[in-house]
């Protein structure tokens, strides 16, 4: 029997039965399964149901050992968007270091989450009667030198202040180790970095944890996965484990099972993140559907969800806090009227474009709208973000260019003396290397047999839009395309570079 994959091996999970697992436990391989739980049975089977390998983290695994294995008390805050693979960082960190409670709270008050503590605390230090009235009495009963781990420490907000106190009064004095882990990112950025943050400047060690880079994916997938296959998944759901999990297989038809179908297990995922930061406010949610559909400068933004001007800045600000949208400056710099906005999370990026405008239609198992915009769309999507991956990569890889340096980024400016609407250019990606007075120029193609003549005439008319150093440096011009007619080598004398899809795979597979 073939094994099941994608979104109902996460079902499965929720699903199984225990008193499947007894039976293949028992050695009763043979045993008569029902056919409604037969994919159940493949699925105990089925290798992929053990915990996918730990893929990169290696730093921040360090960074958290290490400061474990310290002598005195620590405060270590961890925090990184939802799904992200915090929990299963500190599963690892039990791997090595001893810890004597871990508990993930839950989104309820702050009483229910005491109790659950608490009866982590009986269950490791056994003692006969335990109900503690407050956090405070909880830590004030815990032995010199416990090692506890908090999870999802953000949903109790409003007990920051109790929490100093639990520091100063009991943590320091007692040696205890503490670990807070949390997925709101505002709430763990205030408790970190505000200087009204009762906690501020107390933490020992505060690390922010952040989706995987395209490497790691392709690594996540295996040394047989091809960058083909994985980079419109990477354009879908970014580097975020929990969301590679669903996709377990990289391919569109199941990033389409995932996202758009009744039971797909990413169909609901970008509203509960919506709800969970922005709980009551629906303005977020607007500009984040705006930005997402190509309106990146502030004010088009404001018409669009039709707020005033002046007030449209600060909702920016908070979407770029909580790593949804990112604030750009050309990349040669600029003043205030080049600010452009665009979504910074990948898998809000496209669950803002091919979910949301059909949410009700797909739970209502009529999702054809919403796959045929997909079908007829992605292609247009996919461009945009292979461009930000180009970026990426090259942030990442700088020696992949013939730069001492790497500042690479998108440009964009005026046309001197062109009409209104005809008047701006856009180059996908501007580099420059001050100390050789070198420039670096890049269109990116999401498209098969490009022709590298054609791409590069147009690039380099563009080039001349460009004040920096003009009739002084040395340009590189280059095309990325995920395959080329032909390629070339120059162009009107200046270096010319085409890098293909198994270009980029063997240099990120190699480094």
């Amino acid at each position: 029997m073939r094994p099941v994959r994608g979104g109902n091996r996460e079902q499965a999970r929720v699903v199984a039965s225990k008193k499947l697992a007894q039976l293949m436990l028992a050695g009763k391989k043979k045993t008569r399964v029902l056919p409604q739980n037969r994919f159940i049975y493949c699925l105990c089977l089925y290798k992929s149901m053990e915990e996918k390998a730990f893929v990169n983290r290696q730093e921040e695994l360090k960074q958290l050992v290490s400061a474990l294995s310290r002598k005195g008390p620590e405060l270590i805050i961890l925090y990184g968007r939802r799904r992200v693979g915090k929990s299963r960082l500190l599963r690892e960190v039990c791997k090595k270091a001893k810890v004597d409670v871990f508990v993930m709270l839950e989104e309820a008050d702050y009483n229910t989450n005491l109790r659950k503590v608490s009866e982590a605390v009986v269950k490791r230090f056994g003692f006969p009667s335990f109900s503690p009235a407050s956090f405070k009495d909880l830590f004030s009963s815990l032995p010199d030198g416990t090692l506890i781990f908090l999870d999802e420490y953000s949903y109790l907000p409003g007990s920051i202040g109790e929490f100093q106190a639990i520091w100063e009064d009991i943590v320091k004095p007692k040696g205890i180790k503490l670990v807070l882990s949390g997925s709101l990112i505002r709430v763990m950025e205030d408790l970190s970095y505000s200087l009204s943050s009762p906690l501020y400047g107390r933490a020992t060690q505060i690390i922010k944890l952040t989706p995987l880079s395209l490497q790691h994916v392709l690594e996540w997938y295996g040394k047989n996965a091809k960058i083909e296959k994985v980079l419109p998944t990477y354009f879908c759901v970014g580097g975020v484990p929990r969301y590679l999990e669903v996709i377990e297989r990289p391919s569109l038809a199941q990033v389409q099972h995932a996202f758009l179908s009744k039971n797909g297990l990413l169909l609901r995922e970008g509203k509960l993140l919506l709800k969970e930061s922005f709980p009551t406010s629906l303005v977020f949610p607007k500009i984040l559907f705006t930005v997402s559909c190509g309106v990146s400068e502030a004010t088009k933004i404001a018409n669009a969800v039709q707020i005033k001007a002046n007030e449209v800045s600060k909702y920016l600000m908070l979407l770029s806090d909580y790593g949804f949208v990112e604030k750009r400056y050309p990349s040669l710099g600029g003043g205030k009227k080049d600010v452009r906005f665009y979504t910074a999370d990948r898998f809000l990026s496209f669950w803002t474009k091919f979910v949301w405008p059909y949410y009700d239609e797909i739970e209502n198992s009529s999702e054809n709208q919403a796959t045929a915009k997909f079908k007829k769309n992605f292609t247009t999507f996919a461009g945009l973000e292979f461009e930000k991956t180009i970026i990426e990569i090259l942030k990442q890889r700088p020696r992949l260019i013939p730069l001492s340096s790497n500042n690479a980024g998108k440009q964009w400016g005026r046309i001197p003396g062109a009409r209104e609407g005809e008047n701006q250019y856009e180059i996908d990606v501007c580099a420059t290397d001050e100390k050789n007075n070198k420039i670096f120029f890049a269109e990116c193609k999401w498209k098969e047999k490009v022709n590298a003549q054609d791409v590069i005439k147009n690039l380099n008319e563009k080039t001349a839009f460009v004040d920096w150093r003009k009739n002084k440096r040395r340009e590189i011009l280059a095309v990325f395309a995920k395959s080329f007619k032909s390629k070339i080598t120059e162009y009107e004398g200046k270096k010319v570079l085409c890098f293909d899809l198994n270009d980029l795979e063997q240099t990120l597979k190699n480094s």
